[in-house]
């Protein structure tokens, strides 16, 4: 038996006893019978006349439903020479039990092809198609790989090869062979599993396909850091420049890189979880064994379980975080603590000065100082955390959108014009003097390296509209006296960074962004004024009015304004987030 083909030149059709059959003398063929079991079917067909030319091919012709697509139906070559009499052949593949089809047999000479009557029948079915070997085991683009079985269809339309997600070109098929070669554009290297789709069933060869490229040996270590680890891969054939490197989805950052070793870094961009190592060249990719695990030294914690809010006002006591007031669907006066030793929150008695957002404050020793915002006028009130107490405190007016911190036991309130005012609980408030410069204050943010004091500025120009972020470190005996430090390089200088300070030397600075995907982070020397970018954040996208703290040397964020990138959709978030940089 061979392959289907398409009838390309005249068909004449004739019935059993069509006297142009004499006159012109054609080859004259008549079904006879169609002979079902459960194993498959017999076609039996006859040679009335064999015509007065050689017959170069005869054979049968079956197709399921009612008529004929010339571009779908089943052909089946007897390799005998023809003679006069019966003739006819078993089929025993891709048959399905209780279809109707439609048969007749064929005759071919030089100057045409003759095809006899149509005979009807329903299948029993047919034994199922087996995949045996395959040959050769490895090949590239352009080779004919031959597959060996049995009950294969002898339908082109309902024969497929795949080399793992690339597919065969069909050259031929036979009940027990299949021809195919590769395509041009293979989309991997290495092995890859040989994939038989035969009518209905679907075979996997027991061995792989090798496709020959570039080949990956190795690659180490096993694990890493997002956008720290560095990774170096051993194999053969790479490209001494230009070659692409994923894990998973992310392509990688390339350092280095030579026929045989390419050493990259993780892409800041990336998320936990285990990934496969690919290195991609003119399109093909070699998939490495085993896979890449993915650490982050960011983890998420115990979600706030109040309403979503922004603009709240938060501060550390001891091994506790405090959250207060903020903007919801109102202006909220609840109270909130956080235990970092057992990663949980406790809602507390309301605050007494009535609900605000943008409220500010401080804590000195295990006392919280809050007050001002919108929503509220000038007064300011205190907190005492062992007892449970507000107090009301000394009230401060005039003082636009400020920052405020505690320094060595002295609060501090830094308004948008510069203008600096301290605050002890004897003395109340006494004005410091003002800066050199305005700040933007509802844009900044504030953070400790050590107990020194820093300020994260962030300057719109007002004629370009071009945003630059700067840090300062502010004089501990003299606030008024700030040291510019640098200028932090994020991509796209958005408003309401988040920062923390950790160790004896660093400070962690994360751009804000409201309609970027990716949030980036910066670790800051502030000691050489280097910094280095590490992993983004790793949660939902926090933008405007999210807070950043730091504790035991962990830094902190938490809520947020979310918005999606695509749909716009903004919401505020409730997630809480730690960054450990002890992590390895």
């Amino acid at each position: 038996m061979r392959k289907i083909f398409t009838i390309c030149v005249a068909v004449f059709f004739f019935g059993c006893n069509d006297p142009e059959i004499s006159s012109k003398h054609y080859p004259y063929v008549v079904m006879k019978d169609v002979k079902t079991s459960n194993d498959g079917v017999e076609f039996v067909a006859e040679f009335m006349d064999l015509g007065d030319s050689p017959i170069t091919r005869y054979g049968f012709l079956w197709w399921q439903g009612p008529s004929m697509d010339s571009t779908d139906f089943y052909f089946t070559e007897i390799e005998s020479n023809p003679v006069a009499g019966p003739f006819s052949v078993n089929i025993t593949s891709d048959l399905e039990k209780g279809l109707r089809y439609q048969v007749r047999p064929f005759a071919q000479n030089q100057n045409s092809i003759v095809l006899g009557d149509v005979m009807s029948f329903e299948s029993k079915g047919t034994n199922p198609p087996k995949l045996q070997d395959f040959f050769p085991k490895r090949g590239k683009s352009g080779d004919v790989i031959t597959i060996s079985g049995s009950n294969f269809s002898l339908s082109k339309t309902r024969v497929e090869v795949l080399l793992g997600t690339d597919k065969g070109i069909l050259i031929s098929t036979d009940v027990n062979e299949i021809k195919f070669k590769l395509p041009e554009n293979l989309s991997k290297s290495g092995e890859v599993p040989l994939i038989v789709k035969s009518g209905d069933a679907i075979l996997q060869a027991e061995e792989p396909f090798l496709v020959e490229g570039h080949q990956i040996e190795d690659f180490n270590p096993k694990t890493g850091i997002i956008g720290e680890t560095e990774i170096v891969i051993t194999g053969n054939n790479f490209l001494g420049t230009g070659n692409k490197i994923r894990f998973g989805s992310y392509e990688a950052i390339v350092l280095e890189e030579s026929e045989n070793e390419i050493t990259v870094r993780l892409p800041y961009e990336m998320r936990v979880g285990v990934v496969p190592v690919e290195v991609e060249i003119n399109g093909q990719t070699a998939i490495a064994d085993g896979v890449f695990t993915v650490k982050s030294r960011w983890a998420k914690l115990a979600d706030f379980p109040g309403t979503p809010r922004l603009d709240a006002f938060s501060t550390v006591v001891g091994d506790f975080l405090y959250v207060i007031g903020g903007s919801t669907d109102v202006y909220s006066d609840e109270v909130w603590r956080y235990d970092f030793a057992n990663d949980s929150w406790m809602r507390l008695p309301n605050f007494p000065g009535g609900g605000r957002s943008g409220g500010v404050g401080f804590s000195i020793g295990n006392t919280i100082y809050y007050g001002l915002g919108v929503g509220s006028t000038k007064d300011f009130w205190s907190y005492n955390t062992i007892t449970g107490q507000w107090t009301a405190s000394y009230d401060l007016g005039g003082v636009q959108n400020p920052i405020s911190t505690s320094i060595d036991g002295i609060g501090y309130l830094i308004g948008s014009y510069g203008e600096i005012y301290s605050f002890t609980e004897q003395t109340g408030w006494s004005y410091n003097g003002r800066l050199f410069f305005n700040i933007s204050t509802y844009y900044d943010d504030y953070f400790e390296v050590a107990g020194d004091p820093y300020i994260l500025d962030m300057i719109i120009n007002g004629n370009t509209g071009e945003r630059t972020y700067n840090v300062y470190k502010v004089n501990r005996s003299n606030p008024i006296v700030w040291e510019f430090i640098c200028n932090v390089p994020f991509t796209h200088k958005m408003y309401s960074a988040i920062s923390f300070g950790l160790n004896t030397d660093f400070a962690y600075i994360g751009e804000g962004a409201v309609e970027f995907e990716e949030r980036e982070f910066i670790r800051l020397n502030v000691s050489t004024n280097e910094w280095t970018r590490i992993e983004n954040f790793q949660g939902a996208l926090l933008v405007r009015s999210a807070i950043s703290f730091s504790h035991n040397n962990k830094g902190y964020t938490a809520f947020g304004l979310v918005c999606s990138p695509v749909s716009g959709d903004c919401h505020s978030s409730n997630e809480l987030w730690v960054y450990d940089p002890s992590i390895q």
